[in-house]
């Protein structure tokens, strides 16, 4: 066998179809990262990241007033059943009756009020009277806190004023019922 037959007989090794192959996938990452990181500086502008110019401007967030409550009495009813409490109060203004919301809850922050509707009257004058019930629960004595709010219709959701509150407790037999404000 001649030494140029051996040679072609041989195994090719890395020169052979699998080395071109790697060396355009090489080719390739370099051309790559050329590209990558030999981009063009940014060009040039105007914009600065200070201008001695400048805006001022103010802004307040709406503030929905609260009623203004004058007195709140209790009616104990007969021996403390079927008694109520009625609180008296003054619409802001720019807002009507339709504005107004109720609650009931057992403290004076109003956590965890349970929406109701009293019996509105009014207006005599400027004043409202809210008539809340207590129901049978004046037979064994009722302590309960009473709320009145604004809201403002226009914003969703709607923005409210804090709640005025009176506190109103119906004794036992309705004996020492009273209803202050808070």
């Amino acid at each position: 066998m001649s030494a140029r037959s051996a040679e072609a007989a041989a195994p090719r090794g890395r020169t052979g179809h699998h080395g071109w192959r790697r060396r355009i996938v090489v080719l390739l990452i370099v051309l790559s990262a050329v590209l990558v990181f030999a981009r063009p500086a940014p060009v040039q502008t105007e914009a600065a990241w200070t201008d001695p110019e400048f805006g001022a401007a103010s802004f307040t967030a709406l503030t929905v007033p609260p009623v203004t409550a004058s007195g709140c009495v209790v009616n104990p009813g007969l021996a403390g059943i079927l008694g109520s409490f009625t609180m008296t109060f003054q619409l802001p203004a720019g807002y009507a009756l339709a504005n107004v919301s109720y609650a009931v809850a057992n403290n004076a922050a109003m956590t965890g009020a349970t929406v109701v509707t009293p019996s509105v009257a009014g207006p005599t004058g400027a004043n409202y009277t809210a008539t809340f019930g207590t129901g049978l629960l004046g037979l064994l004595g009722s302590n309960v806190y009473l709320g009145i709010l604004v809201s403002q219709p226009s914003t969703t959701p709607a923005w409210t004023s804090p709640y005025k509150v009176a506190h109103g407790v119906v004794a036992a037999l309705a004996i020492n019922s009273s209803c202050t404000l808070v």
